[in-house]
């Protein structure tokens, strides 16, 4: 199975790879923005407006990685 993914791989044309390339990366680097903000935003909450948000400061990367994947 691998093989054949490889052998599909090579058939791109550089152009291809590279397009496919920074089109990982902008997807990358959306979602490495969302976590940020809403890491930065929900770390400025005291613990009891997090408690009322229903979770608390350990599960603030938890929520940003969420938030991040739906991106």
């Amino acid at each position: 199975m691998a093989f054949a993914h490889d052998v599909q791989y090579l058939e791109h044309s550089l152009a291809d790879r590279l397009h496919l390339l920074r089109a990982a990366f902008v997807e990358w680097n959306a979602r490495r923005a969302v976590f940020r903000q809403v890491t930065d935003e929900l770390s400025v909450l005291s613990d009891r407006d997090l408690a009322d948000l229903g979770f608390s400061r350990l599960d603030i990367p938890r929520v940003a990685r969420e938030a991040a994947a739906a991106v």
